[in-house]
């Protein structure tokens, strides 16, 4: 063993008793590079025996240290932090969680009876979407020094959702639902999932430790250059919390990930009871499609082309929800316009017309029977 590593160890206990935690921190450092499985010597070997004995010190003052901090809303220094996760996994996820909830509570202490009291319709959900925005750059700013893993902004996230999910409710089950307010509601919603729950809920999502191989020695940690999978089981003096590995997630396995969160999309799903409103306000601008027959392209009556343009629109809008009910709304607007359309062409007897004709509704057919195959 090096000197300057039997010298942390040996001041080790001292830096405890001090509270020097920036000094801990870098102690910790330097003893973490000490490979235990080639010391041989019996003082050595003491030295790590009582340095065991003194971490679990350190662990129970840091607690209690952390805990005086949260209670008093005061801020967690970065290198109590930095130290903790020098610390053993059981341990940093017990901080982490104590950490985590404190920082939550405090920030939502007041947010179900103000808004619950200031929330009275759908489209009122932007005061709480607001209060949400001002919050998190709060929450950016006053704590950067949460290690990104601990993923703070996807529980902060998470827990506004399962209260707003109940104001929501509130609202649409207990009052008659008025078609201006739904969709005003519905566009505010679908403006913070796309915005914030499908970034986080897909980087850091409730499913990801059981839907990638099946490995419980590994897990995924997203990070700045890419998606990593690692592993979670390698042991060393400090026993660190994530050590790399060769293995990368693909591309497939990183869209599952994605489509695997029933987070990212639990507010708007509590509109789907009433999503006939938002399909049917969709199909305004395809009802509005004159079908003018001496307008043509291809051979083909220009409206339909138009027709199928919008529709291809609504339904990249519809599939968001991956809802059965939608769909079905969907086909049913699909199917009544088009019958309507169909009924305004005029049959006319010479050859260039019926070309047109044939021609228009065999276009109909091929891109309806391909718009079935997408849903079905």
């Amino acid at each position: 063993m090096k000197n300057n590593e039997r010298r942390e160890l040996t001041r080790f206990y001292d830096l405890i008793k001090r509270k020097d935690y920036k000094k801990i921190e870098m102690s910790l450092n330097t003893i973490s590079k000490i490979n235990a499985t080639a010391i041989s010597d019996p003082k050595d070997l003491d030295l790590l025996k009582q340095y065991t004995k003194n971490k679990e010190i350190l662990k129970i003052i840091m607690r209690n240290d952390i805990k005086f901090l949260l209670c008093n809303k005061r801020k967690i220094h970065k290198e109590m932090i930095n130290t903790v996760l020098y610390l053993d996994n059981a341990y940093i996820k017990e901080i982490k969680d104590i950490i985590i909830d404190n920082i939550i509570i405090q920030k939502y202490e007041n947010y179900v009876y103000s808004m619950k009291s200031n929330i009275r319709k759908l489209c009122e959900l932007k005061k709480a979407i607001d209060w949400f925005e001002n919050s998190l750059d709060s929450l950016r700013l006053n704590e950067s020094d949460i290690p990104p893993q601990w993923n703070l902004e996807g529980d902060f996230v998470f827990k506004f959702c399962v209260l707003t999910k109940q104001i929501i409710c509130n609202i649409i089950f207990h009052n008659n639902i008025d078609n201006k307010d739904y969709l005003d509601g519905l566009k505010y919603i679908l403006e913070f999932e796309k915005k914030y729950c499908n970034h986080i809920f897909s980087d850091n999502c409730c499913e990801n430790n059981n839907n990638t191989n099946n490995d419980k020695n590994k897990k995924i940690i997203f990070k700045n250059t890419g998606v990593e999978l690692v592993e979670d089981n390698k042991s060393s003096l400090n026993d660190p919390l994530d050590v790399e590995t060769d293995t990368k997630i693909t591309k497939k396995d990183l869209e599952d990930l994605k489509k695997n969160c029933k987070h990212r999309k639990m507010l708007s799903q509590i509109f789907i009871p009433y999503i006939e409103i938002y399909v049917k306000f969709l199909f305004i601008e395809a009802r509005k499609i004159e079908m003018d027959q001496s307008k043509k392209e291809m051979k083909i009556v220009c409206g339909f082309i138009e027709f199928f343009r919008i529709i291809g629109e609504i339904f990249l809008e519809i599939q968001y929800f991956e809802s059965e009910k939608i769909y079905e709304y969907f086909l049913a607007e699909v199917n009544s316009i088009a019958i309507r359309f169909i009924e305004k062409i005029e049959h006319k007897r010479n050859f260039k017309e019926a070309v047109l004709i044939l021609n228009t509704f065999s276009y109909v057919e091929s891109t309806s029977v391909d718009l079935f195959k997408k849903i079905y």
